[in-house]
C-alpha cells in the first residue's frame, strides 16, 4: 500500500492525525513515532529527507492530539490535480453521542488520479473516516467536500447480497442507476474479470472462498465510471500476490 500511493495520512490510537504527506517523507519524519504506535512500516522502500519537487513541504513533527495545522494549504501530493479536488476533509472531528471522539481534526485533500493510503492501529479510526468520506456519516464538527457523486465503496464486512450471484451483486447498482439491463450485466462481466473471477460470475456468494468474495466487492465498486474509490481494508482476505495485483 505505501509504495502504490502518493499520499499517506497515519492515524494514531485515539483518532489523532500523526502525519500527513508523500510516503516517502512522512517515513523520514516521522517513522519512529508511527512504529510505536503499532503502524506497519515497509522495508526497502525509498526514503528523503524532503518532499519531491512540486510536492507538498515537510510541516513540522507529529501534532499533538487534538491539534491541527490550519485548513489553509492543504497537503496534497502531487500536482496530479486538475481544478477542484474530488474529496476534501477540514478539520473533521467525529464522536458517536457524547463517546470521546473517535477522529481528531482530519485534515486532506485529494485530487484527480491520486492515490491516498489509510493507515493506523485498530480502532484508530479509518474506517471512520472512510464512513465521512462517502457520506455515509456526518462529521460532528468540520467539513467534508465530495467533488462528484459517482462514489464507489469497498465495505470492511463487504455487504454481499446472499440471494444474488456475483455478476448480480456487481449489475445491481447499474440497474438500480437506470442502466439497461443486458449493458449492466455486460459491464459486472468486465469488472469481473477485471478481478480473475469471470469464470466464477454465476456463483452465490456463499459458493465463493472469502477471497473471492472480496474482490467480487471490488468489482461492483469499480463498475459505473466512478470518480472517487474508497476502501476499507480491500485486500485483507486475499494473498500478497493477489492483493498487489488488484491494487495495482
Amino acid at each position: 500500500v505505501w509504495g502504490l500511493a502518493d499520499l499517506v495520512l497515519a492515524l494514531g490510537s485515539e483518532g489523532q492525525v500523526l502525519d500527513v504527506g508523500p510516503p516517502a517523507t512522512v517515513l523520514d519524519r516521522s517513522g519512529p513515532t508511527l512504529q510505536a504506535a503499532g503502524i506497519w512500516l515497509p522495508d526497502g522502500m525509498p526514503r528523503r529527507g524532503h518532499a519531491a519537487k512540486g510536492g507538498p513541504k515537510p510541516r513540522g513533527p507529529a501534532s499533538p492530539r487534538g491539534e491541527m495545522p490550519p485548513s489553509t494549504g492543504l497537503p496534497r501530493s502531487s500536482g496530479l490535480a486538475v481544478g477542484e479536488p474530488v474529496l476534501a476533509l477540514r478539520d473533521a472531528w467525529f464522536g458517536y453521542d457524547r463517546v470521546e471522539p473517535v477522529l481528531h481534526g482530519a485534515t486532506l485533500e485529494v485530487g484527480r488520479g491520486e492515490v491516498v493510503a489509510l493507515v493506523g492501529p485498530n480502532g484508530s479510526g479509518k474506517s471512520t473516516l472512510l464512513r465521512l468520506a462517502s457520506g455515509l456519516d456526518h462529521p460532528s464538527t468540520g467539513s467534508v467536500t465530495v467533488g462528484s457523486d459517482r462514489v464507489g465503496y469497498v465495505f470492511q464486512e463487504l455487504n454481499l447480497l446472499a440471494g444474488l450471484t456475483a455478476r448480480e451483486n456487481v449489475s445491481l447498482r447499474l440497474e438500480l442507476d437506470g442502466r439497461p439491463f443486458r449493458e449492466a450485466r455486460a459491464e459486472a462481466d468486465r469488472a469481473l474479470q477485471s478481478v480473475g473471477l469471470a469464470p466464477l460470475a454465476d456463483r452465490f456468494p456463499d459458493a465463493l472462498s472469502g477471497g473471492e468474495q472480496q474482490r467480487v466487492a471490488i468489482a461492483r465498486a469499480l463498475v459505473g465510471r466512478r470518480r472517487v474509490l474508497l476502501a476499507d481494508e480491500p485486500t485483507g482476505a486475499l494473498d500478497s500476490i493477489t492483493g498487489e495485483t488488484v491494487m495495482r
